[in-house]
C-alpha cells in the first residue's frame, strides 16, 4: 500500500464537513414551487407529453424494490415499512403523477436486486450508475450526491489514496455500486462481499477486514447507531453515490417521466428531506455569530496544524517501516510457495485465490489474472458442466465438514483439462489455515500410468500363464492317451503271440478251398 500524503491529512476533517455541508445544498434539479395556479398534481401533469401521459395509463402497476437496510437513504422501520430520504423523494413523486406505486418488501438487497434484473421488479429508487447495471435498467439524472469513504479501526493513519489498500482485504456490500467499481479499477484490493451495510462495519470491527467502503451518509448513521468507537472514516474515494431511481430498461419512458417530477420538486421540499434525515441542520446563510464560530475553528486548526504535522510524520514513518516489513513478509511467503515442488495455492473464505505458486501456473497454464477464484479455475479446467459440479460439490462438502470437525479435506482425484487441451489426473489435497485453505494440487498422471500399465502387464502374465497351463493339460492328455495306446498294442501282443502256426494253417486251408473251387488262392502261406 502507498503513504499517505501528509497535506490531504492536515484538511481530512474539515473536509468531511464541507462535504456535509454541500450536500444539503439541494442539486441543480430543482424546479421552485408548483404553479400558483390548480393542484401541484395538475401543474406537473401538464409537463408530460401525451406519449408520457398514455404511458402511464397503460401500466397502472409499478413494482419498486427498496434496500431494507441502507439507512438514512432507505430502510425498513420497526413496522416494516420502508422508509428513509428516497421513499420521501418517492411519496413526492407519486404526488406529482397521482399514482401509488405497489412497494415490494420482505427481500434482501440481494434478493430484490436479482429479480430487478430479471425485470421482476419494475424500478428501485436510490441507486448509482455502473457499466453492468446500464445493460438492464434505465436511469434518472441523479437526485443527491453522496461521496463514498473508506471505514477503518480508529488506531488506523488516514488513508489518501485508495490504491494505499492494494493487497488489503476491503469489505462492501455485495450488489452496491463499490462492488463494481472496485474490482475494474483497483483488481488487486481483495473484496470481503457482506450482505449489508452493519455487516461490513462489524467485519472491519472483529478484524476480519482491513476497511469497509461506504456511502458517507450510511457510514455516519450505523457508526452512531451501533455505537462503533473504535472505527472511524479514515479516508476518501475517488467515487460518489450520484443516487438516481432506475427502471427496467423495456421501461425507458417511465425513466423520462421520473426525471421530471424529481426536476420539479421544490428546494424546500429537498430542505425538509435533509433535515428529518441528516443530523446537521441546514441554514439558508450564515449569520455574524456562526461566521464567528466558523473564524475560531479555523484558528484552532491552525494552531494545532504544527503539531499534527509532527504527529502524521511519525505514522507515516512507523506505517512505513510496518508496510516494509508486511512487504518482506509477502516476499518471504512467495518465495516459500514458488520453492514447492507441487503446485500451491492458498484461497481465502470467498473462495478467492490470495496467493498461488509458480509452479501451479506453469503446471495448468493459467495465471492468477485468468482464474482469481476457484470456482473461475473450475470452469476453465474442468469443461464438463456435469464433473465440474460434482466437483464442486465434493469440495464444499469437505470444507463445510473440515470447519465444523477439524476433518481432512482430501484426497479428491480429478482429470484437470489444461490451457493446452491436455488432460491431467490430479490429486487435491487441503488444510485450514484459520479462515483461508492452504490446497496442494499433485499431478499423478506418471503414477497412474505406471499404475495402469502395471495391471496390464498383470493382466498379460495371467492370459500368459493360463496359455501355458492349458498347453500343459494339453500335454498331459496326449501323454495319456500315448500310454492307453501303448498299453492296447502290448495286450493285442499278448494274445497274438503263439498262434502263428494256426494262422498258416488256416491260410493254407482257405487256399486249398479256393483251388477246390477253380479260384486263386489270397493267401500267401510261407514259413
Amino acid at each position: 500500500m502507498k503513504r499517505a500524503r501528509a497535506p490531504k491529512k492536515i484538511c481530512h476533517s474539515l473536509a468531511i464537513w464541507i462535504v456535509l455541508a454541500a450536500l444539503l445544498c439541494p442539486p441543480v434539479l430543482a424546479q421552485g414551487e408548483a404553479s400558483s395556479t390548480g393542484t401541484p398534481q395538475e401543474a406537473f401533469l401538464e409537463t408530460l407529453t401525451p406519449e408520457e401521459r398514455a404511458w402511464l395509463d397503460d401500466h397502472p402497476v409499478i413494482r419498486v424494490a427498496q434496500d431494507p437496510a441502507w439507512a438514512p437513504v432507505e430502510f425498513v422501520d420497526e413496522r416494516g415499512q420502508p422508509s428513509g430520504m428516497s421513499e420521501d423523494y418517492l411519496r413526492l413523486v407519486e404526488e406529482r403523477l397521482g399514482i401509488t406505486f405497489q412497494r415490494v418488501t420482505g427481500l434482501t438487497w440481494q434478493e430484490a436486486y436479482a429479480q430487478m434484473q430479471r425485470w421482476e421488479i419494475d424500478m428501485t429508487t436510490s441507486v448509482a450508475v455502473t457499466p453492468q447495471r446500464s445493460r438492464f435498467w434505465a436511469f434518472t439524472s441523479p437526485y443527491q450526491q453522496v461521496p463514498i469513504v473508506i471505514v477503518a479501526a480508529s488506531n488506523v493513519t488516514y488513508i489518501g489514496d485508495i490504491a494505499e489498500l492494494s493487497g488489503a482485504r476491503v469489505a462492501v456490500v455485495d450488489g452496491y455500486a463499490a462492488s463494481d467499481w472496485l474490482p475494474r479499477d483497483y483488481p488487486d484490493i481483495e473484496l470481503l462481499r457482506v450482505a449489508s451495510a452493519e455487516q461490513g462495519l462489524q467485519a472491519v470491527q472483529r478484524g476480519e477486514a482491513f476497511a469497509y467502503v461506504e456511502n458517507m451518509l450510511v457510514v455516519g448513521y450505523y457508526l452512531a447507531r451501533l455505537k462503533l468507537t473504535t472505527l472511524k472514516i479514515a479516508g476518501d474515494t475517488p467515487y460518489a453515490n450520484g443516487q438516481c431511481m432506475a427502471v427496467r430498461k423495456d421501461w425507458a419512458p417511465l425513466a423520462g417521466i421520473l426525471d421530471k417530477a424529481l426536476a420539479s420538486i421544490s428546494e424546500a421540499e429537498r430542505d425538509e428531506i435533509y433535515r428529518k434525515w441528516l443530523p446537521v441542520r441546514y441554514e439558508h446563510g450564515p449569520d455574524a455569530l456562526v461566521l464567528r464560530r466558523v473564524v475560531l475553528i479555523a484558528a484552532a486548526i491552525l494552531a494545532g496544524s504544527a503539531a499534527w504535522i509532527l504527529r502524521l510524520k511519525r505514522e507515516i514513518a512507523a506505517r512505513k517501516s510496518a508496510q516494509q516489513a508486511a512487504a518482506q513478509s509477502a516476499l518471504h511467503f512467495q518465495q516459500l510457495f514458488d520453492s514447492s515442488p507441487m503446485p500451491v495455492a492458498l484461497i481465502g473464505i470467498d473462495g478467492r485465490f490470495l496467493g498461488v505458486s509458480k509452479r501451479w501456473a506453469d503446471s495448468y497454464g493459467y495465471a492468477l489474472e485468468d482464474a482469481p477464484t476457484l470456482q473461475r479455475w473450475w470452469e476453465l479446467v474442468c469443461p464438463d458442466p456435469n464433473r465440474r459440479r460434482d466437483a464442486i460439490n465434493e469440495w464444499e462438502a469437505a470444507l463445510q465438514s473440515a470447519r465444523s470437525h477439524g476433518t481432512q479435506i482430501g484426497p479428491f482425484s480429478h482429470r484437470i483439462v489444461g490451457r493446452d487441451g491436455q488432460a491431467r489426473a490430479t490429486e487435491i489435497t487441503a488444510t485450514l489455515l484459520g479462515n483461508d485453505v492452504l490446497t496442494v494440487f499433485q499431478d499423478v498422471t506418471q503414477r497412474q500410468t505406471a499404475e495402469e500399465e502395471q495391471i496390464r502387464l498383470l493382466k498379460e502374465a495371467e492370459r500368459s500363464g493360463q496359455a501355458m497351463r492349458s498347453a500343459l493339460e494339453e500335454q498331459e492328455r496326449t501323454r495319456e492317451q500315448m500310454l492307453e495306446t501303448i498299453d492296447q498294442l502290448r495286450r493285442f501282443q499278448e494274445v497274438t503271440v503263439g498262434r502263428e502256426h494256426d494262422m498258416i494253417a488256416l491260410k493254407s486251408e482257405v487256399n486249398g478251398l479256393l483251388e477246390r473251387l477253380g479260384q486263386t488262392p489270397k493267401y500267401t502261406v510261407g514259413l
